[in-house]
């Protein structure tokens, strides 16, 4: 997909203001152009302003959270033991030189859905039927 036309020429390191400048010159130059308007006007420069980071709230944990997972939905691999990789498990940190061979099993996250609450966090009571002989 090719560049806007006002990035043409810009490097990746670029500033904001050189952007904004090739950005009002381009504007600048098809206006005078279309609509027949002189060129002698002052433009205000195009001013970019990213959006502020806001932080998502954590979910509250459920009234009736999931014995096994604390209400979080997730529980430690056990096929990894929480490291979300399989070799040298039981070290923190790997030797030099080895990579890391990661688990299959939990992507290498280290965290799986849990299996009593399939990862909602709520307590859930036992599905199914109770055989008694009334």
């Amino acid at each position: 997909m090719p560049a806007p036309p006002f990035l043409l020429g810009l490097t990746t390191g670029a500033s904001l203001t050189v952007i904004a400048k090739a950005a009002s010159e381009l504007s600048s130059g098809d206006e005078g152009q279309t609509r027949g308007a002189s060129s002698g006007k002052g433009r205000a420069t195009l001013i970019v302003k990213p959006k502020p980071f806001v932080r998502v709230p954590a979910e509250s944990v459920p009234a009736d959270p999931c014995p096994d997972c604390d209400g979080r939905g997730k529980c430690m691999c056990e096929r990894c033991l929480g490291r979300g990789r399989t070799n040298f498990p039981d070290q923190a940190m790997l030797p030099r030189g080895v990579q890391p061979a990661w688990c299959e099993y939990c992507r290498g996250s280290g965290r799986v859905n849990c299996q009593r609450c399939d990862g909602m966090g709520n307590y859930r009571a036992k599905i199914g039927f109770d055989l008694s002989s009334d």
